[in-house]
């Protein structure tokens, strides 16, 4: 099986760099989704096509708008729990790598979708990815800090866990000889 392997290349510093960096764009396109679906949500071509509206703009079948957008956020919890089990089995560097094909693919589902049923499943891929790669860069992030992020019990709402993780014997074991400066 081909894992990829490029990230034990990097210097300790390089790899903390890369992990930090990935998980601010992680955290950026989870707020930047909603953010391009609420113009999405305002075309008078999408709302015609995907049928939740009149040609000219006006939404008609605001429950399903609703469910086309909140779907996306039943895709990151199935993708949470997914990312979790990845990173356990494969490592979370494969993990990620996972969720940001699920991802990558689910946004250009997105941009095809012609109707309804398209951009639902669409997003409920992206979700996945999305959640999955969330999920497991909070646990990098948590698992590579210094205790003064840890006591400031910096925890993500939809984990809830930043303490588990700052106290976990992981923090101190061979995880922490990468991620240190």
């Amino acid at each position: 099986m081909g894992y990829t392997t490029l990230w034990k290349r990097l210097s300790p510093r390089q790899l903390n760099v890369t992990i930090q960096v990935f998980s601010l764009i992680s955290i950026f396109f989870e707020g930047y989704d909603q953010g391009v679906m609420g113009g999405v949500n305002s075309s008078p071509k999408y709302v015609t096509e995907v049928g939740i509206g009149k040609p000219d703009g006006t939404v008609t079948d605001t429950t399903h708008q609703g469910g086309i957008v909140s779907v996306y956020y039943l895709g990151a919890i199935f993708g949470c729990f997914a990312g979790g089990w990845l990173a356990d089995r494969f490592g979370r560097i494969n993990g990620l790598l996972a969720g940001a094909l699920f991802a990558l693919a689910g946004g250009a589902l997105q941009a095809a979708a012609q109707n309804s049923d398209f951009m639902i499943c669409a997003r409920v891929l992206t979700g996945i990815g999305t959640g999955g790669e969330l999920f497991i860069w909070w646990l990098i992030f948590l698992t590579c800090s210094n205790s003064w992020w840890c006591s400031l019990n910096w925890n993500h709402p939809c984990l809830g866990v930043g303490n588990f993780f700052c106290r976990s014997p992981r923090r101190v074991s061979g995880i922490r000889l990468y991620c240190q400066l």
